[in-house]
């Protein structure tokens, strides 16, 4: 117990450490950074939906538990759609999407990514092990077509499942990095990263230089709308390019002057944008249901 206390007190210390110095410079300090980048924010899901829903759960392949909840239409289902949200938030976002979809006939699935929420695990991964997740996630409701809407973590997810997923028939991805590595470089700011990279490597399990959008952008083969603010600090509005530059399919590039990372899906355009990909890829509700 004292040994538990002990890891946990020094894993506080070093985040309140990297926080600091991330709000003094600006920058992700190079020793610490690895904790900052895979450690998310676990804050508590406080929505409670009005619109009928039921809680979900699954088991990920290393029996992490993954929560959220899933509402179903009072039809057959025109198709699935999955909201994933992006790090340091959680599912209460997509009661919002559930609200504007189920009306129209879809299924909606939003849950807590690994780490979030009332998932378990305690690491994000980036894809490395999401991504997985997803696949579990979507044994779980065998609803075709499937369409993924993803913000920032969530987005690059989506993008990087959709690359082998037959199931995924569209992809809405705002606000995504286009890899990684660069995503980690331009936050130093010039400080060394490698400290970073090896600290993900041994905790987290994934290597930092395979965690790419963009490399999975060639094998998609359905569509994508991409959105990206123009006043996005947070991850700036080239790595939407970059992965636009890499499809080779379908594709569209919203760029929303004026809005930055966290808004960007509080865009009546953006929503407008994604109606339209639905449309195209949704196919008229069975009559047997699923």
């Amino acid at each position: 117990m004292r040994r538990a206390f002990i890891v946990l007190a020094s894993l506080v210390g070093l985040l309140l450490i990297a926080a600091a110095a991330v709000f003094v410079t600006g920058k992700v300090p190079g020793p610490m950074g690895g904790l900052r980048i895979a450690l998310p924010l676990r804050n508590p899901v406080l929505v409670r939906p009005t619109l009928a829903h039921s809680d979900w759960s699954a088991t990920a392949a290393d029996g992490v538990t993954l929560r959220g909840w899933v509402f179903p239409p009072a039809t057959a289902p025109k198709g699935l759609i999955v909201y994933l949200h992006g790090k340091d938030e959680n599912r209460s976002f997509g009661a919002t999407v559930a609200e504007r979809y189920v009306p129209k006939g879809y299924e909606v699935l939003t849950f807590d990514l690994r780490g979030h929420g009332r998932s378990g695990g305690w690491l994000t991964t980036y894809g490395a092990r999401e991504v997985g997740d997803l696949t579990r996630a979507l044994d779980t409701i065998p609803i075709e077509p499937v369409i993924l809407i993803g913000k920032s973590l969530g987005a690059a997810i989506a993008l990087q499942a959709a690359a082998n997923d037959h199931r995924v028939r569209g992809v809405v991805a705002a606000a995504s990095f286009a890899d990684l590595e660069t995503r980690i470089r331009e936050a130093a700011g010039g400080l060394e990263v490698a400290p970073s990279f090896g600290w993900l490597a041994r905790n987290a399990d994934l290597r930092v230089k395979d965690m790419s959008p963009r490399k999975a952008a060639s094998q998609i083969r359905v569509p994508v709308l991409l959105v990206h603010g123009t006043h996005d600090t947070v991850t700036p509005f080239h790595h939407s390019q970059d992965i636009f530059d890499a499809l080779a399919g379908d594709k569209r590039l919203l760029k929303v002057d004026g809005a930055g990372h966290d808004g960007i899906l509080n865009e009546s355009v953006v929503w407008q944008a994604i109606d339209e990909l639905l449309a195209s890829v949704s196919r008229p509700a069975q009559q047997d249901g699923r």
